[in-house]
């Protein structure tokens, strides 16, 4: 859709608006899920659909092109067969249609699950870090019991390597005193 440059300024995501010849809520959220890597809560963003298509529409006279195409995305968004229901700065209440269709119900359910997949994911992460710590706490634990081991072994050796050439140097001098 082609707009002017007051309106973009006053759209906080112009680059969608200017992209999208037919708007809807369930390609703004797929455009918001690529292009922001925290999506907002849902009524939020809701919310903020309906102020962007609201802020076009001012924007324009009924005859423009920009006018219709919004006008209908927002009966697609929230026509309850009445009349459209507004509460207040651009939030809408009892909406049916597009903003409780199967394709953005399947949209918050996949973030969702993206979300639970993410947590498990770095869940999984700190997981594996402490077992990586607990086996090498376990490995150094085995390295120091066998250290000693090794260190109380060769000690050992040592100490008959002492006594038998103390034994031997025994022996040698009770040899040299008998043969004298």
């Amino acid at each position: 859709m082609k707009l002017n440059e007051t309106v973009c300024k006053e759209l906080h995501e112009p680059a969608y608006w200017s992209s999208i010849s037919k708007p809807s809520l369930i390609t703004y959220l797929i455009y918001l899920s690529q292009t922001t890597k925290d999506l907002l809560q849902k009524d939020k963003i809701q919310s903020k659909y309906i102020s962007e298509i609201t802020k076009i529409k001012r924007s324009y006279r009924e005859m423009d092109e920009q006018y219709k195409t919004v006008e209908k995305a927002l009966e697609n968004f929230a026509y309850t067969g009445f009349g459209y229901v507004y509460e207040g700065f651009g939030s809408v209440e009892n909406a049916m249609n597009e903003k409780v269709s199967e394709e953005v119900k399947d949209f918050w359910e996949d973030k969702k699950l993206d979300q639970k997949l993410v947590t498990l994911d770095k869940k999984r992460k700190i997981a594996e870090a402490e077992g990586i710590v607990n086996f090498l706490q376990t490995g150094n634990e085995r390295l120091d019991d066998t250290s000693r081991m090794v260190h109380k072994s060769q000690l050992n050796l040592l100490e008959r390597n002492e006594a038998k050439k103390s034994r031997n140097d025994e022996q040698e001098e009770a040899e040299d005193t008998n043969k004298h």
